[in-house]
């Protein structure tokens, strides 16, 4: 493993870390523009512009399935609802939870899980040693299971 690969190793694991909150967010994001897709095909399908009124031959009508189609677009809207409720409610709890930190605790844990610092910038950053930070660390993830259970 050349230097390189190794270095986009770290990069990705300390990506990782950002543990179950923040991967569960960017996942149900993803899963919600996907939905969205499919709602938007389901819906176009649904317009009347399949039929031709201007040919003089027997055409099959899009209305034979309509009702399943409609309610499958339904089905993924509320779905789509469900997961955006659900994503509100993870990072309000986030927000809720950095509110209790200390201010320098918040401070480090913010660099250190949003912007992706090693421990040592985001100790840095946030004014303590870097021999504090895993300490701070270790407490702001203790916090954090203690509140959310």
């Amino acid at each position: 493993m050349n230097i390189f690969t190794w270095l986009s190793k770290i990069r990705s694991e300390r990506m990782m870390r950002m543990e179950y909150p923040l991967a569960e967010i960017r996942e149900k994001r993803k899963r919600v523009i996907a939905l969205r897709d499919q709602s938007r095909t389901l819906k176009a399908s649904l317009h009347g512009a399949a039929i031709r009124y201007d040919k003089d031959r027997v055409q099959t009508s899009p209305k034979d399935s309509m009702c399943e189609v409609m309610a499958q677009a339904i089905d993924l809207d509320r779905e789509i609802q469900m997961l955006e409720g659900e994503i509100v409610d993870t990072i309000a709890s986030l927000v809720n939870f950095f509110k209790e930190l200390k201010p320098e605790e918040a401070k480090f844990a913010k660099s250190y899980y949003f912007q992706a610092s090693t421990m040592a910038e985001a100790a840095e950053y946030a004014g303590i040693a870097e021999r504090t930070a895993y300490r701070t660390i270790k407490r702001i993830r203790g916090k954090y299971y203690e509140i959310q259970g």
